[in-house]
């Protein structure tokens, strides 16, 4: 799944957001849309654009040029707990989606950089191909998951990589910062040289629609008690990542600074703001139904 962001000057005038609603088995082009869609809009000159492009996403079918193999998506139950040499197909599949999204992206990019002062391309979460024994990204903080790229574009920017640790919170800042909206945010400006910081990753369990769903299989219900709770790791200066599994243990990869790695990240949760919120209970007028309608397609609800 891969997320772009752009923006111009520094105030917001109009949001458009292009996307669509992720159902079991639907193989729309969000890509090509989205194509089309900016190919036909006249953009202003203080504007602001959000895009959701889901071709990388599951069911990983790409036009038939790209397709090296044949591949139907797996229901949850035969993926959740699998070994890596059954996926053989799944992760071909899911390298021609990324190779034709590549290609794509690079149409879409132009339009964005003709049209916007900054391009920010993100993914919010990586994909497993049977490492720990699951597939997708159905639970989890491994590190095959929450480490993504982040690319900042503007044509006064040099070209470089940063070797710094950073967070999705840091896009947020970054946008606040260049439309000049003075907002409260726990991340840092990525153009104005970042630093490395500590950072929590969280997994919450399976989505509402995912635990019903393995409910009703034969899966055994102590394995789906394990993996359907709360997990946390933490990234740290220089490349430390830390992170709980489903069996209880701390994987660590890299060296601590001077640190216990638990205690950060209990320090971390301690010093959050955190507001629980029982759907079931909200007011019936707190959601649209259209906001409701996406979310339950999405399996949150």
């Amino acid at each position: 799944m891969i997320g772009q962001c752009a923006l111009s000057d520094s105030s917001f005038i109009q949001s458009i957001k292009i996307g669509w609603k992720l159902k079991f088995g639907n193989r729309f082009d969000s890509a090509n849309e989205t194509l089309d869609i900016l190919s036909a809009t006249n953009f202003g000159d203080e504007e602001f654009v959000f895009i959701n492009i889901m071709n990388a996403h599951a069911p990983y079918y790409p036009p038939e040029k790209y397709r090296t193999t044949e591949y139907t998506q797996r229901r949850i139950d035969d993926g959740i707990h699998v070994k890596q040499s059954n996926l053989v197909n799944q992760k071909q599949a899911y390298k021609n989606a990324v190779n034709y999204l590549s290609d794509i992206y690079k149409l879409i990019f132009e339009i964005l950089q003709q049209n916007f002062d900054y391009v920010i391309t993100v993914s919010d979460h990586g994909e497993l191909f049977g490492e720990h024994n699951t597939s997708k990204h159905h639970y989890g903080v491994y590190p095959e998951l929450t480490h993504v790229p982040v690319n900042i574009y503007h044509d006064d920017l040099d070209t470089e990589s940063i070797d710094a640790t950073v967070s999705l919170l840091d896009v947020h800042k970054t946008i606040l910062d260049l439309a000049g909206i003075d907002a409260p945010s726990r991340g840092q400006n990525l153009i104005e040289n970042p630093t490395s910081r500590e950072y929590l990753t969280e997994s919450h369990g399976l989505r509402t629609s995912q635990l019903q769903t393995l409910k009703q299989s034969d899966i055994d219900p102590e394995f789906l008690e394990m993996i359907d709770q709360p997990l946390r790791g933490i990234a740290m200066p220089e490349n430390y990542y830390g992170y709980e599994t489903p069996q209880g243990e701390f994987i660590e990869q890299g060296e601590p600074e001077k640190t216990v790695p638990q205690s950060k990240i209990e320090n971390l949760i301690e010093a959050m703001d955190i507001t629980e919120i029982d759907v079931q209970e909200m007011p019936d007028n707190t959601m649209s139904e259209d906001i409701k309608s996406q979310l339950q397609d999405l399996g949150y609800m």
